[in-house]
C-alpha cells in the first residue's frame, strides 16, 4: 500500500540526484503524507529558506537536521 491516508497525501515530482543512494531518482514521483510523524531516518519534504527540498531527516545531540545520507541517532 503506497497511500495510507488518502486525504492527507499528495504527489511530488523529484528534481535532483541527492537521494540516489536511497533509491529516489531525478524525475521520480513520490507520495508525501502530511499526517506523517517526524522520525529520524525518514525521507521528508521540507521548506528551507523558502525552497522546497526532499531530504533524509536525522537527529543528533537533540537537534534535527536534513541531509542526503544523514546518519541518525536511534
Amino acid at each position: 500500500m503506497v497511500v495510507r491516508h488518502e486525504h492527507a497525501t499528495f504527489w511530488w515530482g523529484v528534481s535532483g540526484d541527492s537521494l540516489e543512494a536511497e533509491g529516489i531518482l531525478d524525475g521520480d514521483l513520490i507520495a508525501v503524507e502530511r499526517a506523517g510523524r517526524r522520525r529520524s531516518g525518514r525521507i521528508v519534504l521540507a521548506v528551507v529558506d523558502g525552497q522546497i527540498t526532499v531530504k533524509k531527516l536525522a537527529k543528533r545531540n537533540g537537534a534535527w537536521f536534513l541531509g542526503p545520507r544523514a546518519r541518525c541517532d536511534v
